[in-house]
C-alpha cells in the first residue's frame, strides 16, 4: 500500500471548523467542534458529516463514542488503566482492537493493531512557532478507513486535552 499523510490542526480552543489536509497541503475536508457540556466533533467531508465524536459523560474511565453519518456508533475510544503511560484502546463494534500509545501531548503517538503500527502521528510544529500546531497522520496500512481514523486520532486528542485541563483544574483548587 501507498503511505497517505493527512495534516490536522491543533485548536487551543475547540470551537469552530478547523481544515484537514492532505499531503499537497489541499484541503480534503474539516473537523468542526460543537459546543455542548459532552465534548463533540464533526468529520466533514465535502460539507456533509463523516464521522461523529462525543464524549460520554459521567464515567469513572473516560470514552468517546465515535459514529458514522448515519449515527450508529462504529468504535469506542477508552482510556487504559495503566500507572504511568497515558495508553488508550479504539474498540470497533466488529470487535477488532486498536491500541494508541505514545506520547499523546506531544502529537507523538501510534495506533497499533496487534503490535503492528497503522496509524503514526508526528508534530510538524513547535511551540515556540507562529504558526498553527500543526500534526501529521500516516496511514501505514489500510487497516482503518481514512476518515475513521482521522475521527479516532482527533478523539485521542480530545480526550487528552480534557484530562489535561481537568487535572490542571484539580490541582489548582
Amino acid at each position: 500500500m501507498e503511505k497517505q499523510g493527512i495534516i490536522l490542526q491543533d485548536k487551543f480552543f475547540e470551537l469552530g471548523e478547523s481544515p484537514i489536509y492532505n499531503e499537497s497541503q489541499d484541503v480534503i475536508g474539516n473537523v468542526t467542534y460543537k459546543l455542548s457540556i459532552a465534548n463533540k466533533f464533526e468529520i466533514l467531508k465535502d460539507e456533509e458529516i463523516i464521522f461523529t465524536g462525543k464524549s460520554k459523560m459521567f464515567v469513572l474511565i473516560p470514552k468517546l463514542i465515535i459514529s458514522d453519518h448515519y449515527g450508529n456508533e462504529v468504535g469506542m475510544i477508552q482510556r487504559k488503566f495503566t500507572f504511568f503511560k497515558k495508553k488508550y484502546l479504539y474498540i470497533r463494534n466488529d470487535g477488532d482492537t486498536y491500541e494508541i500509545t505514545g506520547n499523546m501531548t506531544d502529537r507523538r503517538f501510534d495506533v497499533l493493531r496487534s503490535g503492528v503500527p497503522i496509524i503514526q502521528v508526528r508534530t510538524l510544529s513547535s511551540f515556540l512557532s507562529l504558526r498553527p500546531h500543526t500534526f501529521a497522520l500516516e496511514f501505514l496500512e489500510p487497516d482503518l478507513d481514512k476518515w475513521e481514523g482521522i475521527a479516532v486520532v482527533q478523539g485521542v486528542r480530545m480526550m487528552v486535552k480534557d484530562e489535561n485541563s481537568s487535572t490542571a483544574n484539580a490541582t489548582a483548587q
